[in-house]
């Protein structure tokens, strides 16, 4: 294969144009352009364009060199060659640095993702604690009210446990009464009754046992504020006790301000005395 000779370029100032001159958009004024290679892509195509010159002019490494060596690479490729790796060089920084961004970012919001998972938990922990607290104390003022009406009502129950046997009592004589009246009831040998005497009498009965009950009543409404009264009346007694004993107090505070005040006397006619005589 015969090798391609390339003629020299021979430096002068007229005809070797300078960086200003070989830069993007700008053409020689005195010269024909020349044909440009294709840009390449990417970098893996400009590779395999130089591997497919390469292969015209031989094989491998050196065929490579041989073939820079034998024809130098348009200056305008080599310059767009050169700023499509400075861009795809920023493009691969700017992939990375958005990766990374892209990283920080997700672990971040795994981060605060955890911390309001973190700060939701706490929360219904709270809230839970809350209701509790609120169910207790509404409990215990059930309990109060409870207390207080228990407490207003344990006196009367302890003066029931007191009239409880005579209850007792006289309401086994009402029965004891009624069960021998309607044992003395001729009620065998087709003994008869009249209706009307025995309706009288079991009216009366129930009459007797309603005006019981009237007067049972109204003892206990008596008994209620003779109970409140003497409460009261012992609620006085404490007090007039604890005024008593104030008055104690007063009066022993006052007799030593007599005492004082007569030996005050007694010093200042002394101190007259003294002075006149």
């Amino acid at each position: 294969m015969s090798k391609i000779e390339v003629p020299r370029r021979t430096r002068s100032a007229s005809t070797s144009p300078s960086a200003w001159a070989l830069s993007p958009g700008r053409s020689l004024p005195y010269s024909s352009p020349a044909p440009v290679a294709p840009v390449p892509k990417s970098p893996a195509s400009y590779e395999k364009l130089m591997k497919q010159e390469a292969k015209s002019g031989g094989g491998g490494v050196g065929g490579v060199l041989k073939y820079f060596l034998q024809k130098k690479v348009s200056p305008l490729l080599e310059e767009e060659y050169r700023r499509f790796r400075v861009v795809y060089n920023r493009l691969l920084q700017w992939r990375f640095a958005n990766a990374r961004a892209e990283a920080s970012m997700a672990a971040v919001k795994r981060v605060a993702q955890k911390k309001l998972f973190n700060g939701w938990a706490r929360v219904c922990v709270m809230r839970n604690l809350m209701m509790e607290k609120r169910v207790l104390i509404q409990k215990l003022r059930h309990q109060l009210k409870l207390y207080h009406i228990m407490n207003s009502e344990m006196r009367l129950l302890n003066e029931w446990s007191r009239l409880e046997p005579k209850n007792v009592e006289a309401v086994g004589r009402v029965v004891r009464k009624l069960s021998a009246i309607s044992v003395c009831l001729p009620l065998v040998h087709n003994a008869e009754g009249d209706v009307m005497s025995v309706y009288d009498a079991v009216s009366m009965a129930m009459r007797v046992m309603e005006g019981i009950e009237a007067m049972i009543l109204d003892m206990h409404w008596q008994v209620e504020r003779t109970c409140f009264l003497l409460t009261e009346l012992s609620v006085m007694l404490k007090q007039q006790k604890q005024f008593f004993q104030e008055l104690e107090s007063s009066v022993s505070v006052v007799a030593s301000l007599e005492v004082q005040e007569k030996s005050l006397i007694v010093h200042h006619i002394q101190l007259v005395q003294e002075v006149n005589g």
